[in-house]
């Protein structure tokens, strides 16, 4: 799969690829509805590539005085993790049990609050270590269940997160 299709993959959901199918049989255009057939396959194998995934994520969270509640993966976050390699996919899981099990304030995580735009991740958002290199990006929200969402998961230095450390 190309890069170009690999970013339409990621930024595009299910039904709107099933939307641009639908688009592309009404105008009879066969190059947009092979690239709606390529779209959905990417979809398809994103998801089943996270699916596998799955087992080795925490599905809740429980800060004891702070809260509890389920863990929400965003699109982003999955189709980054499933690009990982099984070792690091590990490390990530590791890491996302700590935040679930002890909060941001588990010292190993160095949880930050967010001074830079990072791509699909809301502002005010936080951020928290999982090896030297791996940093994601997460927000906990909601008014009568509290939910923990991930969002997006990089490497250290990365140019699309514009976020410097020291």
């Amino acid at each position: 799969m190309s890069d170009k299709m690999s970013a339409m993959t990621e930024a595009m959901s299910m039904e709107q690829a099933t939307q641009l199918r639908r688009i592309a049989m009404q105008s009879g255009n066969e190059e947009l509805l092979q690239f709606a057939d390529e779209l959905e396959k990417g979809i398809c194998e994103q998801e089943e590539e996270f699916a596998k995934l799955i087992d080795l994520l925490p599905a809740t969270y429980d800060w004891k005085k702070q809260g509890s509640g389920p863990v929400h993966y965003e699109k982003s976050f999955r189709a980054a993790l499933a690009k990982l390699p099984q070792g690091e996919v590990q490390q990530v899981a590791k890491a996302l049990a700590n935040l679930c099990a002890y909060g941001p304030g588990y010292s190993s995580l160095e949880s930050q609050r967010i001074k830079q735009e990072i791509p699909n991740t809301p502002k005010r958002a936080m951020m928290s270590r999982v090896t030297r290199e791996i940093r994601f990006s997460w927000q906990r929200a909601g008014s009568a269940v509290s939910v923990l969402t991930l969002y997006w998961l990089w490497r250290r230095g990365e140019s699309t997160t514009g976020q410097r450390e020291r």
